[in-house]
């Protein structure tokens, strides 16, 4: 379901292909030239031209027990050559607090796809 300007939620029964989707979506999102933003109505915080950065940022939320297997999606499905466009796969877990926050600042400092948990207790 798409709220405007909010994000997206996709979830359904398993074996669906939703891995695959997101991570074939993301990196279309994150390989477009330039020039392509101009005739695509996105919402600002995912137009990278209007944000005038080059650090892309992308966050995939999950129950704590799949964190893992998406990490090894991104790396299974991933093409070689697409690598660079997504960054480096971040993985916040069960870890310690202090260790959450540190891996969620490098992820907004170098930009990536974070792989954060649903937890209650997440700070």
């Amino acid at each position: 379901m798409m709220t405007t300007g909010r994000g997206c939620l996709l979830a359904h029964t398993m074996g669906l292909g939703k891995t695959l989707q997101i991570i074939a979506f993301l990196i279309t999102l994150a390989s477009l030239p330039p020039e392509a933003y101009k005739n695509l109505d996105m919402p600002d915080h995912l137009n990278f031209k209007k944000l005038k950065r080059d650090v892309k940022r992308f966050m995939v939320v999950c129950p704590p027990s799949i964190v893992v297997n998406w990490a090894n999606e991104f790396e299974k499905w991933t093409p070689a050559d697409c690598k660079d466009a997504l960054g480096r796969i971040h993985c916040v877990n069960d870890s310690a607090v202090e260790d959450r926050m540190e891996t969620i600042r490098k992820w907004y400092r170098r930009g990536g796809v974070l792989l954060s948990i649903i937890h209650d207790r997440l700070f």
